[in-house]
């Protein structure tokens, strides 16, 4: 008798040429066929079933990854909040630029670019908010109060003095103005996402939430209070 090798070697191959193994009987007499004839039993297709569970946002980094993934949450599907987004009415307010020497980058934006200097409106009861020339500087576009180009000096303790989470006055930051702050805030707050709320502190007729987008940039959102 030949070894299993040796069989396994001499196994003859398929007559109809379409892969298909003879028989088992049709092998050496009822043995059964080698190894590189034998026919793999094929498996019913099995249906993919989806197990997704609600997206719950617990830290500031998976809000992050959910959100740059444009994955669904809490606050209902995709094309949902697509229709709630685009429901709101929105416009740059500002864009707030960390200077370290806030009068040489105001002369370079006066003199080089052309903008006009403005002075800062304060609310009556403000929060902290150094008004100093060397450390606040505003180029007016004179579309609303203290809209335009804002210059500011970084200050570290700026976030703590006036109980925020986030520091507006370090790394710069957009801001946009919406219609509906609370909105914006129930929103945040469904998703799990860390976010600064404070009110009328820098700006007259404004509140503010600070919030960081999932690529980590410092946005603050403002509306009428």
């Amino acid at each position: 008798m030949r070894p299993p090798w040796a069989r396994a070697a001499a196994c003859p191959r398929p007559a109809d040429g379409h892969g298909h193994a003879p028989a088992r009987d049709a092998v050496d007499g009822g043995e059964p066929p080698c190894p590189a004839m034998e026919r793999r039993p094929t498996h019913p297709h099995r249906r993919r079933t989806s197990h997704r569970k609600p997206y719950n946002f617990l830290n500031r980094d998976s809000a992050r990854r959910a959100l740059a993934r444009g994955l669904p949450s809490r606050l209902g599907s995709g094309r949902q909040r697509s229709r709630e987004v685009r429901a709101m009415r929105w416009s740059i307010h500002h864009v707030n630029l960390e200077a370290r020497d806030v009068r040489a980058a105001a002369r370079f934006y006066s003199a080089v670019l052309g903008l006009e200097e403005g002075a800062w409106q304060f609310p009556p009861a403000r929060g902290y908010l150094p008004a100093e020339p060397n450390r606040l500087a505003l180029f007016a576009d004179g579309r609303g109060v203290n809209t335009g180009l804002h210059l500011i000096a970084p200050d570290p303790d700026f976030a703590r003095r006036n109980n925020l989470l986030h520091n507006p006055s370090m790394g710069g930051h957009v801001a946009l103005h919406v219609d509906d702050l609370d909105a914006v805030a129930e929103r945040l707050r469904a998703a799990g996402i860390p976010f600064s709320q404070v009110g009328e502190f820098a700006i007259p007729g404004l509140r503010h939430i600070y919030v960081e987008d999932p690529a980590g940039n410092l946005l603050e959102i403002n509306g009428p209070v």
